[in-house]
């Protein structure tokens, strides 16, 4: 699926999320802000039952391709 994010949506994650986040890939979850902006290819992450649908989007910021995973409640 190829979309774009509505410009008015809101990010919205846990803190202690973002930590994690920082610590393991050295970017914070606002980060997701700037690579859904723009165009963006998403797949449903079906490889496992996580009890929400949850997707894995791909999008491009400054030249760099960027990989995002979660629960995108406007991709629905």
């Amino acid at each position: 699926m190829v979309s774009e994010m509505p410009p008015e949506m809101p990010i919205v994650f846990d803190p202690a999320k973002d930590e994690a986040n920082r610590a393991k890939h050295g970017l914070s979850l606002t980060f997701v802000g700037p690579v859904l902006k723009g165009r963006v290819f998403s797949r449903l992450d079906d490889r496992f039952d996580y009890g929400e649908d949850r997707f894995v989007t791909f999008g491009w910021v400054s030249g760099r391709l960027y990989v995002a995973a979660g629960l995108f409640t406007w991709l629905r």
